[in-house]
């Protein structure tokens, strides 16, 4: 399917998240004309939503047949410093040399920007304790022990870093800012690995230890607040689904 996380505030929504600004709500359809259509549909002013932009977006729905030529794109595999699986690496560069042949102006720009993860980690689990704090005994019984982990680690994060994690949040934005004079877009693997069993938080044998380890091109936008888009490119050799993330 096709996802799309709007500009955050682009959909209003309430009450709020348990995340702040690092929370946006967007269609996930089958086509990228679908979820345009359903921006139309979701993306009006709502006054109990404080980052709700007020100001009327037009359409969304037009110029879809435009096309990409003229379109800078920063192709970035290795984005954050991250590496994909080959066959994803793989299924991505074709995507870029697509855009290529489609007269967009695609730049390998290589490792591009530094990871946000340390103060978004932070800021993360301390807005989890927060939610956590505000749970019944019976409900902090029955949580997911992976949620309940954050939760406990962020009770331990003081004032002094969560302020940090907010300070730090202002000047990444400003930095994929900064980097987005240059170009109209950011292309990038959506994950580094394909779908791997339920249930767990990451998956066995591969040396990791939270979701942050396979998911490194994704939440760094959501701390930015920067819109994303999820598109499917095509499937492994064990038959699962491959995607590359548009910023």
């Amino acid at each position: 399917i096709f996802g799309l996380k709007p500009t955050t505030g682009r959909i209003p929504y309430h009450p709020g998240s348990a995340m702040l600004s690092c929370s946006a709500l967007g269609p996930m359809v089958r086509t990228v004309g679908d979820a345009a259509l359903m921006m139309d549909v979701a993306a009006k002013s709502d006054a109990r939503d404080w980052f709700g932009i007020s100001a009327p977006a037009p359409s969304h729905r037009d110029g879809l047949e435009i096309g990409a030529r003229g379109l800078r794109i920063a192709y970035s595999p290795t984005l954050f410093g991250a590496h994909p699986n080959a066959e994803i690496a793989a299924a991505v560069a074709r995507v870029a040399k697509f855009y290529d042949k489609l007269g967009a102006q695609v730049s390998d720009v290589g490792d591009f920007l530094k990871s946000p993860r340390k103060p978004y980690e932070t800021f993360y689990v301390a807005n989890l304790a927060r939610l956590f704090r505000l749970m019944t005994d019976e409900q902090k019984s029955i949580v997911d022990p992976g949620f309940r982990a954050f939760a406990e680690d962020g009770l331990r994060v003081s004032l002094a870093d969560y302020q940090d994690s907010i300070m730090a949040q202002i000047a990444f934005g400003a930095e994929v800012q900064q980097a987005l004079v240059d170009y109209d877009l950011i292309l990038s693997p959506q994950l580094i690995l394909t779908a791997f069993e339920a249930g767990v938080e990451v998956p066995a044998g591969r040396g990791m230890t939270r979701w942050f380890d396979w998911a490194p091109y994704t939440y760094p936008f959501n701390y930015s607040n920067h819109p994303a888009a999820s598109v499917p490119c095509g499937f492994d050799s064990s038959g699962m689904p491959m995607s590359f993330q548009l910023v």
